[in-house]
């Protein structure tokens, strides 16, 4: 029988709810340390549906989109986890790819010992790279690669080339993974886990970087053949100056963001000076991020895709955003930051032709819910929270057991997304130690009692009064106290020690 109409809960309620048993999924799901008969068995969450699928018989185990992994889907559960204390789930994703890294370092030169379709000579390159989709053993899909229907491989195609046209190049995973690992780093100052397995991740991945893109006469890093995510990609085989993009949103921001993180903690772990000065050389050859300025909506600048102008035979389009990844993942433009990239990044999501509109939050995956939090815009992220918040269950008993949107169901990120958005209305942070309080809650509206961690081992617990502008506020330990800037809702006259 169906089962019965739910009950009435108020909007805080029914957000916390779904906070609750969305992290208590994750639990279920996640991986721990001493996993397998060896103890080392590490895995990512299984993005569609996890471990909780439940289909009728007989199709128990059945769920959409297979047995791979996907990393636009598989990431977004990570990042909700540090802020709420779940650095022991991190780890398991964590050594996964660190276990996956002899096969993708020794994979590069065996594929790239040739010569592309521009003359250019690839046998130096080296390093190591991850694919958007592949098997738990870091390998392509067979689907992906046409491996079932040897047909669809034409000849000339290079055994780079995966035939699945969406994730040709479509490898940004590899730098957003050690976006997710610095996270990981600076909340928890875990020094033993950055030398063991996010240190010869970062060197693989920059490596890669390093040998396969080309530099222009003026020395500029050309991140070139590229797409960015599956919309902005290749128009034919082989890649092109007339079929493909150049300098695509996510890998430029991506490195925009993660080279100095890197740079900054390599004293502290005692990487070499050689290493540190090659990251310092790729970051100070990197290309602007992209953007243009549009004439029709009040001469704004806003984000693009890839540097422009577009290639006249590329594939232009999708569903997923890239133009808004120096947002969210790769938090270059917040209310954190501030100024400009602040500007430029409301107005790329405001934007609608000549005129502004309401952005849109998105479902499942997509990251809209994320953008408005990021961004300081209160109004927008509570109402972009609170209607994920309410999603219907449809058939399914358990309140946070979604339908599968994009993926499968139990959904795992249309809720992953809404908790990492209620923890950016709350804090957000710099990568100089400093702690925004509230720099997108709507204070005259939600009152909230909460308790997040934040880097370098911080915990902030607080209680907010929205009706009296008062709030109870502990900092442990008490020396980070003076890093925590309340940006928002409480003059520091009305800031009480909890």
């Amino acid at each position: 029988p169906p089962p019965p109409p739910p009950p009435h809960l108020s909007s805080g309620l029914l957000i916390s709810r779904q906070n609750v048993l969305m992290r208590f999924m994750d639990l279920c799901s996640s991986s721990r340390l001493g996993g397998g008969a060896s103890g080392t068995d590490y895995f990512a969450i299984k993005y569609n549906g996890g471990i909780l699928t439940a289909e009728s018989a007989p199709k128990e185990d059945t769920r959409a989109w297979g047995p791979g992994q996907w990393w636009q889907n598989l990431r977004l559960p990570y990042y909700a986890m540090l802020a709420e204390g779940g650095s022991d789930l991190f780890v398991p994703m964590l050594r996964w790819y660190k276990a996956l890294l002899p096969a993708a370092l020794r994979r590069t030169p065996l594929w790239f010992n040739r010569t592309d379709s521009t003359g250019r000579n690839l046998s130096g390159v080296h390093g190591a790279w991850f694919i958007e989709t592949m098997t738990q053993f870091g390998t392509f899909m067979p689907s992906e690669k046409g491996y079932h229907c040897p047909s669809i491989r034409e000849h000339e195609w290079t055994v780079d080339w995966a035939g699945n046209e969406a994730i040709n190049l479509h490898r940004v995973a590899s730098i957003e993974l050690l976006h997710l690992a610095l996270d990981f780093y600076e909340h928890t100052g875990d020094t033993a886990e950055f030398t063991e397995t996010i240190l010869p991740l970062a060197i693989g991945v920059t490596d890669f970087v390093d040998s396969y893109y080309d530099r222009t006469a003026g020395g500029e890093l050309r991140i070139w053949p590229t797409q960015s995510l599956e919309g902005y990609r290749p128009g034919a085989f082989p890649p092109t100056d007339d079929n493909t993009i150049h300098n695509d949103m996510p890998w430029v921001a991506g490195l925009h963001a993660v080279l100095p993180r890197l740079i900054a903690v390599a004293v502290e772990n005692s990487v070499s000076a050689e290493q540190k000065a090659k990251w310092q050389d790729i970051l100070s050859a990197l290309p602007p991020l992209p953007v243009v300025v549009v004439p029709t909506y009040h001469n704004a600048t806003v984000f693009t895709a890839a540097q422009e102008p577009y290639p006249p035979h590329a594939i232009l389009g999708g569903s997923e955003q890239p133009e808004m990844y120096a947002i969210h993942p790769f938090r270059l433009s917040t209310a954190m930051v501030g100024g400009a990239l602040q500007k430029i990044g409301v107005d790329s999501i405001t934007m609608c032709g000549s005129s502004s509109c309401t952005p849109d939050y998105g479902i499942g995956w997509k990251q809209g819910v994320m953008n408005v939090a990021l961004l300081g815009m209160a109004d927008d992220a509570a109402a972009a929270v609170l209607a994920r918040a309410t999603t219907s269950s449809d058939a399914m008993r358990f309140p946070a057991y979604l339908p599968s949107m994009q993926d499968f169901r139990p959904n795992e990120d249309h809720l992953s997304n809404m908790r990492s958005a209620l923890q950016y209305m709350i804090l957000q942070h710099d990568t100089n130690g400093t702690i925004g309080l509230f720099p997108a809650w709507p204070c005259g509206n939600w009152s909230i009692s909460f308790k997040l961690h934040a880097p370098r081992n911080t915990v902030l617990e607080g209680n907010y009064n929205h009706t009296t502008g008062s709030l109870q506020l502990a900092v442990t330990p008490i020396s980070r106290r003076a890093d925590v800037v309340v940006m928002r809702c409480a003059a520091a006259a009305d800031i009480k020690p909890l």
